[in-house]
């Protein structure tokens, strides 16, 4: 199947603009914080309580999103974090990179499909159950 770049990008960009806040606000993170990788240390906890489960379910998805990004390549990853991480806008993004606002905007859809295929990787990888999968295919 071929991936809908267009599609791809508008679910990457909904999930870097809202639900990445809820799993920061849930495990106490912060944007910045994706920017290196994201450790935790809580020792002897019952990993049966339902809410400890879901907070360890987060932090795999910050980390396998921290991965993703780690990994990216640029001109995407500079792109990619300048937008999602940095909050600026294609404009600003386009003054920082000197490319044009156009070249943003296409290397941006690009840098979505990368992110997306990364970031599904590193969840399979590290056995995060359920997947978040971002990418969209062609019909």
């Amino acid at each position: 199947m071929n991936i809908n770049e267009k599609q791809t990008s508008k679910k990457v960009s909904n999930f870097m603009r809202s639900t990445i806040n809820n799993l920061l606000n849930f495990t106490g993170n912060h944007l910045s914080d994706l920017k290196k990788p994201i450790a935790c240390d809580i020792p002897n906890v019952d990993k049966d309580d339902p809410a400890l489960k879901e907070y360890f379910y987060y932090l795999s998805v910050l980390d396998c999103i921290q991965k993703a990004l780690a990994n990216m390549t640029d001109p995407y990853k500079s792109i990619f974090m300048k937008r999602y991480i940095d909050k600026l806008t294609d404009e600003q993004v386009a003054l920082k990179t000197n490319f044009s606002k156009t070249t943003v905007g296409r290397y941006a859809g690009y840098g979505a499909v990368e992110f997306s295929q990364r970031f599904i990787y590193y969840q399979r990888i590290n056995h995060v159950s359920p997947v978040i999968d971002l990418i969209a295919y062609n019909k």
